[in-house]
């Protein structure tokens, strides 16, 4: 779409909203960031827990999320990524609602 053609739907856009119809006049892209944390060093998981394996970090170190990544192969089969292509061990999203305030 050119920009004459865009500055001409937008403005017919706004003489619908005068009418009673949409305001169009923000409908710009956008972006929405989703967020997942986990984990952390509060003592949520206390230290020497075992689920097979030892908890590989301790809440008192410095170097937590470092211990955590280096631990990957006691903890990374754990999630099955080989089962069901990995869909069982993702965060998968079926719809994102906005409302507006």
């Amino acid at each position: 779409m050119s920009e004459a053609t865009a500055d001409c739907a937008l403005a017919s856009h706004r003489s619908e909203a005068g009418r009673g119809g949409f305001d169009l006049s923000v409908a710009k892209d956008f972006y929405i960031i989703m967020n997942l944390a986990v984990g952390g060093t509060n003592g949520f998981f206390p230290d020497g827990v075992s689920n097979p394996s030892p908890k590989p970090w301790w809440n008192g170190s410095p170097t937590a999320p470092l211990d955590f990544w280096n631990a990957q192969g006691a903890w990374l089969p754990t999630w099955n990524l080989n089962v069901n292509d990995g869909q069982d061990a993702s965060l998968q999203v079926d719809y994102v609602r906005v409302w507006a305030l």
